[in-house]
């Protein structure tokens, strides 16, 4: 009986690579000196610093909030942190940074637009439709004023989480929907909310039962009242179906 000739094995893998190990360990390491070079090339450092979309807010502010290192490589620097310590300022909506070959760094800023001031006793402050406290500069003159209660947080960059604002900011969306402009909004001793328009005719709207239909009342009164140049002085709606005109 004829034996058979033995099987001949395949030679492992990491067999046939092992007269190329010195060649991938250089390639590694070659490599590493070449990322360790360019972590440390002045070339990659940020020569160049753009901030757009903000007119309002000083440039110096959003770079020292930035915190961008003058003397590390731009591509290593953590750009979302740099984005979350702009938006810490008050009037920062959204902060995206950019980077750009070799090393420039642009930062769009979107900034904060005013929508009403807030009086809490004897302070008062601009606020943003978040309600957010904002720095003010450069705010719109004739914003509504909302009276809110005495006692508020009114730190710049404070969300105003209080009821009462919320209702009243609320309303002033609605009475603007309604194309009807307040100068001021605020609560009696009730919790009805008062208007008082720009010509300084108050209005009583009570609380926010059947409110489109007190809305619906209002300009055609107001227009009624313009064709008698008879001076409006209150306007009460509380009671939608019997309102009550002094003049």
């Amino acid at each position: 009986m004829r034996s058979r000739p033995p099987r001949r094995r395949k030679a492992h893998p990491a067999r046939r690579l092992r007269p190329f190990w010195f060649l991938f360990a250089l390639a590694v390491a070659l490599g590493a000196g070449v990322l360790a070079y360019a972590a440390c090339w002045p070339g990659f450092y940020p020569h160049a610093i753009e901030v757009r979309g903000a007119p309002d807010i000083e440039r110096a502010q959003v770079l020292a909030r930035a915190q961008i290192a003058s003397s590390v490589n731009v591509w290593l620097q953590n750009t979302a942190a740099m984005a979350r310590r702009i938006e810490a300022l008050p009037d920062v909506r959204r902060a995206y940074v950019h980077r750009y070959l070799p090393a420039t760094v642009v930062i769009d800023v979107q900034e904060r637009t005013p929508f009403a001031r807030l009086r809490s006793g004897r302070a008062t402050v601009v606020i943003d439709r978040s309600l957010r406290v904002l720095d003010g500069a450069g705010a719109p003159p004739h914003l509504p004023v909302l009276r809110g209660p005495a006692g508020l947080d009114l730190r710049p960059g404070v969300f105003v989480r209080d009821a009462t604002v919320r209702r009243l900011a609320a309303d002033y969306r609605a009475l603007r929907r309604a194309d009807l402009h307040p100068s001021a909004l605020s609560l009696d001793r009730f919790g009805g909310l008062v208007a008082t328009l720009p010509g300084g005719v108050r209005v009583l709207l009570g609380g926010d039962s059947e409110f489109a239909t007190k809305l619906e009342l209002i300009g055609p009164i107001l227009a009624q009242a313009a064709r008698s140049h008879r001076p409006l002085r209150t306007l009460d709606v509380r009671a939608p179906r019997t309102p009550v005109i002094a003049y």
